[in-house]
């Protein structure tokens, strides 16, 4: 299987999400959808059976980056992880609601060759409930620390104001700790929405933080937020 790291492939099989997240940039692209899907368009979950038989078959594959796949119902992500387990290439399933990926998990309906995956901005709850309607980041950081699966990513991307960044960091390395693989990225929003972010400086202790208790950090967009300006 693919070392987990950089993302190598993209996979939809699977559109659309529940959690209205104010800086989605995959539910403005699936406007543009109107004439070809309607809920495309609406971005409601759904499946495309007909893209099961284009799943890759090499590399790192983002499997469902148009959706959250874990918003989609039962039987439509049944076919999705069957296409995933006969195929040898690594998936990254990525949520903001991990709960389903430890049901799926204790459940044995997720194939050994993906990558269990998180979304987590921040770990306060009031920050993030100010720009989504997906659970909890606290709730998501337990999830994740309560699934026992060999490989895990954490994405802090984008990433909100947190707490402190020793406290984030070892919420964080809590989740991965004991894990045969895993890595952890962090980065800013890329796309000007005007998000409460924290400071450079915090998000550069929090890199510093989580790698000083072993984490493996993959750095993405660092850049100062964007009310610090240039000074």
């Amino acid at each position: 299987m693919e070392k987990v790291g950089w993302i190598t492939h993209l996979h939809n099989p699977m559109v659309g999400c529940t959690h209205y997240c104010s800086y989605c940039w995959a539910r403005r692209l699936a406007k543009r959808q109107r004439k070809r899907c309607q809920l495309c368009y609406e971005f409601k979950p759904h499946l495309h059976p007909e893209r099961l038989e284009r799943v890759p078959k090499e590399g790192f594959v983002f499997c469902c980056d148009m959706g959250d796949f874990a918003c989609a119902d039962f039987r439509d992500m049944v076919p999705v992880l069957n296409a995933i387990d006969h195929s040898p290439a690594t998936f990254l399933l990525l949520t903001k609601n991990p709960k389903r990926l430890r049901f799926l998990a204790e459940t044995k309906y997720l194939p050994s060759n993906v990558v269990a995956a998180a979304t987590v901005e921040t770990d306060l709850d009031f920050v993030a409930k100010a720009v989504s309607r997906a659970p909890p980041p606290t709730t998501r950081l337990k999830e994740m620390w309560l699934l026992d699966w060999p490989r895990k990513a954490i994405a802090v991307e984008p990433v909100l104001s947190f707490s402190d960044p020793a406290r984030f960091a070892k919420l964080i390395a809590d989740c991965v700790e004991g894990t045969k693989e895993h890595v952890v990225w962090v980065g800013y929003d890329n796309y000007n929405n005007r998000l409460p972010e924290p400071p450079l400086d915090h998000v550069e202790a929090l890199v510093r933080e989580l790698k000083d208790r072993g984490v493996n950090v993959s750095t993405k967009t660092l850049r100062k937020a964007w009310w610090e300006g240039d000074g």
